[in-house]
């Protein structure tokens, strides 16, 4: 490949008629400061995946510092633009600062990539700020536009052009979807607003992590499985349920062994490299004493074998700020608690002002 890869190097006219059939050309001639380590096969297979016309919905699952983003959204989007398949590429995430990341990488590169510039400009940019981030390519008659999830889509267009490719790239976050309400919002934003905002022809990308069991993503998922929706799921572990090394031309055994540690907690390990589902989180309660309002409450429902979502979102809202579980000292004076994992009951006595 390196000798393939020089030839095309030295001839535009060869170069230029490659590049627009082929995302992975692309990537390897325009972005080689994107690539510390050799490609693997699961990297092949996104590039697969954004050159296939035939995939409307794409959900992509992979684990942390796999390229997903650069791959699937910064190269995707350019090379979509630049090759004339798409004309308005839309990007949204949760936030306006991540709205904005994405405006400058993309940007970045249409300012400083000679070879693009070369291949491919001048492109005359027309940089548009306001609740989201555009970019607007008159040579090319296109338009790049990044927002935070949340903003309406109705009615947005690009001239005659309705979005036909919206990416959407970690629009949830851990603390977004630990509420059954902010799953739902995300949920109905996803159908009501991005769904319906571009044609028959229009592509939608949704890439993340696993956060929750009831997350867009795993929702999206589901509904594939269960033929509701028409679309592919992939997910891409650092390590399989086998032990396979997803790409081993960047990590050895010992190489997963030091990055586990580096991580140091095993949920997050399990909940971002290999994408397990995360168990359910222990939760803490904090009372003065037995006859505490509160630990009485709680007491009663732990008692009586309640564990709904319901009642425990209940003490929730009296305890803004903390988790909580059932406690169970009976220990009328001292300030204690009790930590307990309410999967199996294992409890755990510690001080009030520690467990702070």
């Amino acid at each position: 490949m390196p000798d393939i890869l020089d030839e095309i190097k030295r001839d535009t006219v060869i170069r230029r008629v490659v590049v627009s059939r082929s995302h992975i050309w692309f990537f390897l001639l325009y972005f080689p400061h994107y690539i510390d380590y050799p490609l693997s096969i699961f990297h092949k297979d996104m590039f697969h995946i954004t050159e296939d016309k035939s995939n409307k919905l794409v959900i992509v699952m992979a684990f942390r510092g796999s390229g997903k983003s650069t791959i699937m959204n910064t190269s995707n989007t350019l090379w979509s633009i630049l090759s004339k398949r798409k004309k308005f590429v839309v990007i949204a995430s949760k936030t306006k600062r991540q709205a904005r990341s994405h405006f400058e990488n993309i940007l970045n590169e249409l300012e400083y990539n000679e070879l693009l510039k070369s291949d491919f400009g001048p492109f005359n940019i027309s940089p548009e700020e306001g609740s989201s981030y555009s970019i607007v390519i008159p040579s090319v008659g296109a338009k790049i536009m990044t927002i935070a999830s949340g903003v309406g889509m109705r009615g947005i267009r690009y001239g005659s052009h309705r979005p036909d490719l919206i990416i959407c790239d970690d629009i949830e976050d851990m603390s977004f979807v630990q509420t059954e309400k902010s799953r739902d919002l995300a949920q109905q934003w996803f159908i009501t607003e991005i769904m319906p905002a571009g044609d028959g022809n229009t592509q939608i990308v949704v890439l993340g992590n696993l956060l929750h069991k009831e997350s867009l993503l795993m929702k999206l998922k589901k509904d594939i499985e269960d033929s509701k929706l028409s679309g592919i799921f992939r997910a891409y572990p650092i390590v399989d349920d086998s032990g396979k090394i997803l790409w081993p031309e960047r990590y050895s055994e010992e190489d997963i062994d030091k990055l586990k540690k580096q991580i140091g907690d095993e949920q997050t390990w399990g909940r971002e490299y290999l994408l397990h589902q995360p168990p359910k989180s222990t939760r803490f309660f904090y009372y003065y004493g037995q006859n505490d309002p509160l630990y009485q409450l709680a007491k009663r429902q732990h008692l009586e074998g309640k564990r709904s979502g319901k009642n425990k979102r209940l003490i929730d809202t009296h305890l803004t700020g903390y988790r909580i579980s059932v406690p169970i000292v009976e220990d009328e004076y001292a300030i204690k608690s009790v930590m307990c994992d309410l999967q199996t009951d294992k409890q755990t006595p510690f001080d009030f002002e520690e467990g702070l």
